[in-house]
């Protein structure tokens, strides 16, 4: 885990009974400002229920909170149940994790105004990076690798073919 930068990496003691689809971890350095983003997550499941959602935006900014180069700000609406999840781009490439919000309540109270759909997205070079430091068998038995995403098919059928792989993750 690194706390610094919002990330953990999980090992399932059991691999699911699910058909994997490989996803490709594209490189964050060629996302533009403008470009059209989507998310699948699980936000507010204990209201909205635990069947998966599609959300979509843009990239606001390439960079987050005080300019971080390694955020971006994106317009996806988010809420709990989405952070830890993936941050796609039209190929269906994931170009970053979704990680958080600007809180609402605490810049009310210091700048006297309620954000709107502040959110953000640690990118995805940042985790190629600590994929290289994590230890072999951590990564190999997931199927997680990295692939090109050739596929021109529509966002839908993306969604379908890769729903059973974003799961939720409820933490006690």
């Amino acid at each position: 885990k690194d706390s610094q930068n919002d990330i953990a990496f999980l090992k399932p003691q059991r691999i699911p009974n699910i058909r994997t689809m490989n996803l490709s971890l594209a490189d964050s350095s060629s996302v533009r400002l403008g470009d059209k983003v989507f998310t699948l997550g699980y936000p507010i499941a204990t209201v909205l229920g635990d069947n998966l959602k599609y959300s979509e935006g843009v990239i606001n900014s390439l960079s987050g909170v005080g300019d971080d180069p390694k955020t971006f700000q994106i317009s996806i609406p988010t809420q709990h149940g989405n952070s830890g999840g993936p941050l796609f781009n039209e190929q269906g490439e994931v170009i970053g994790i979704v990680s958080s919000s600007l809180d609402e309540a605490r810049t009310q109270q210091v700048m006297g105004i309620t954000p709107q759909n502040v959110n953000f997205a640690v990118k995805s070079s940042l985790v190629k990076n600590m994929l290289a430091m994590l230890p072999k068998n951590l990564i190999s038995p997931t199927d997680l690798s990295l692939v090109q995403n050739k596929s021109k098919s529509s966002i839908s059928n993306f969604v379908q073919q890769v729903e059973n792989n974003i799961v939720l993750i409820e933490v006690e």
